[in-house]
């Protein structure tokens, strides 16, 4: 791996992406990740924000219609970790942390 800053985000990027949505322990692992990368990196912040913010209007649109939610952030406590990730995410990009 190179020492360029940005391919450590990206590989940060992927590696957290990749957690969204399974249903294991890595789940905490990518929480971790991304409040960990999300404070060092505005440009992860913002992506990972991005993702969750897709996923979250997903699920609560199929709630509000009355349609069974996607499991797209994985089983319920892990749905609940990836909406506190994001509440943290845009409580540091507020904060302009990292910046």
């Amino acid at each position: 791996m190179s020492d360029d800053p940005h391919d450590k985000e990206t590989m940060a990027l992927c590696a957290i992406r990749y957690t969204i949505g399974r249903r294991s322990y890595v789940v905490s692992d990518g929480a971790r990740w991304a409040r960990k990368w999300g404070a060092k990196s505005p440009w992860v912040r913002r992506v990972i924000i991005r993702d969750l913010e897709s996923e979250v209007a997903d699920i609560d649109a199929d709630r509000a219609e009355g349609r069974r939610a996607r499991a797209t952030l994985g089983d319920a406590q892990d749905e609940r970790e990836w909406r506190a990730v994001l509440a943290d995410l845009k409580a540091m990009e507020a904060a302009n942390v990292g910046a």
